[in-house]
């Protein structure tokens, strides 16, 4: 009993005393808040690293001093070869398990970024929710044009950027785990566009607006196009599009809220509209309580029904719509509209991309038994000829009205 009792008390202190070689103390790492990966020299990748370096601030103010950027950019044949080649001359440990943003370059994209996402995913450096997204340019530009003015941390800055918090219509970036695990109907086959804007782009869309009858909605400027008073703002706007992970062009503003409408709910979004009889613009605020109803009915050809269920409400009051037949035909043009719309995105998916973006054909594949079937059916050579029938129903509150949510749904 007394050999069992000190071999108990010789395996407790084992356990107790027993150190772990490969743990590193906190101050002892370097953590990296984003990567950019552009194209580089002779089949190299030039990989960007933004830090967070601490700032001497404002000494007699006092209060938390505020996190300033670092950004080191180097060429090699991966991301983790560049991180060996940052680790020679970092006195601390690179760490990624805090990053934020993976950045990739338009010249990238367009190369196809699958193995780079299948790597990040395979390995325990990344954590899941890593934002992901495409850079009209250079990535590395993209981190030197960003100013967190409004936030104390970049960190901050990128998930209010990129996150649910903001009123913007690319308020979802896809995470990259998510970018290969995707749902029914909705699959990693976009990404948002970020750029950098410049302050001529003002003067060019003054100048296009006095020239072209006005748009019908919010124009659909892509993320480099923005016209903003001020050079060098890095900008959100649009989405890259892909096919089999391989980037074939970008959507618009106006056309990232047609894609919030048909994938997700779209929680708020603005709106001004121009309504030619009137020869005026109207703000109304749209937001949806039903998601998309799709239905695919296979056969020659493949016909693919969509339905869009809209709610609203003027944000300024117009007397112009005290008679009811007018109002009524406002928001006749309303459905007509945006149907439109959808229809015109449909149209670029099948003749300009030649995808399906949004994986209709998940819905097409609930009418075969087998994989087999579904396979030799070939959704992706018949998906460009199907017939799509877009239709968006607007529905406009007036105001101190409620509405039944059964009678809406039916």
């Amino acid at each position: 009993m007394k050999r069992l009792s000190l071999l108990g008390l010789l395996l407790a202190a084992a356990v107790l005393l027993g150190g772990c070689g490969y743990y590193v103390e906190v101050n002892e790492k370097s953590y990296v808040i984003a990567l950019g990966i552009d194209k580089g020299k002779n089949d190299l990748i030039k990989v960007s690293f933004l830090f967070t370096s601490p700032d001497s601030g404002d000494e007699e103010g006092g209060g938390e001093k505020k996190k300033e950027k670092d950004i080191i950019t180097l060429e090699a044949p991966t991301v983790y070869s560049a991180i060996r080649l940052l680790d020679t001359f970092r006195s601390k440990r690179i760490d990624l398990t805090h990053t934020k943003l993976i950045v990739f370059s338009r010249d990238m994209a367009e190369k196809g970024i699958e193995n780079f996402v299948t790597e990040f995913v395979n390995t325990r450096d990344f954590r899941p929710s890593v934002y992901l997204c495409v850079s009209e340019g250079k990535a590395e530009k993209f981190f030197h044009s960003i100013e967190p003015k409004q936030d104390l941390y970049i960190e901050k800055y990128i998930d209010r950027l990129f996150g649910k918090v903001t009123n913007n219509s690319v308020n979802e970036a896809y995470l990259y785990y998510d970018y290969f695990n995707a749902s029914p109907g909705w699959g990693g086959n976009i990404l948002p566009l970020v750029g950098v804007a410049k302050k001529e782009n003002m003067e060019a869309a003054e100048a296009k607006f006095e020239t072209v009858v006005p748009d019908d909605f919010s124009a659909n400027y892509t993320a480099d196009e923005v016209p903003i008073d001020k050079d060098d703002a890095a900008v959100l706007c649009g989405y890259a599009v892909f096919d089999d992970k391989r980037m074939v062009g970008t959507l618009g503003l106006m056309e990232s809220s047609l894609v919030r409408m048909l994938t997700k709910n779209l929680p708020n979004g603005q709106f001004s509209v121009y309504y030619p009889p009137k020869d005026s613009y109207y703000s109304v605020d749209l937001h949806q309580i039903y998601r998309s109803k799709i239905k695919v009915t296979v056969g020659e050809p493949d016909v693919i029904d969509v339905t869009v269920r809209i709610m609203g409400e003027f944000t300024g009051v117009d007397s112009e719509f005290k008679d009811e037949s007018d109002y009524d035909d406002f928001l006749r043009y309303l459905d007509d509209t945006f149907s439109a719309k959808l229809k015109a995105l449909f149209d670029r998916t099948q003749r300009e991309f030649r995808s399906d973006v949004f994986n209709l054909g998940d819905y097409a594949k609930r009418s075969f038994l087998t994989i087999d079937e579904w396979k030799a059916y070939d959704w992706e050579s018949r998906y460009p000829s199907a017939v799509i029938r877009p239709r968006v129903i607007v529905q406009i509150n007036d105001y101190g009205e409620l509405r039944d949510a059964a009678e809406e749904e039916g």
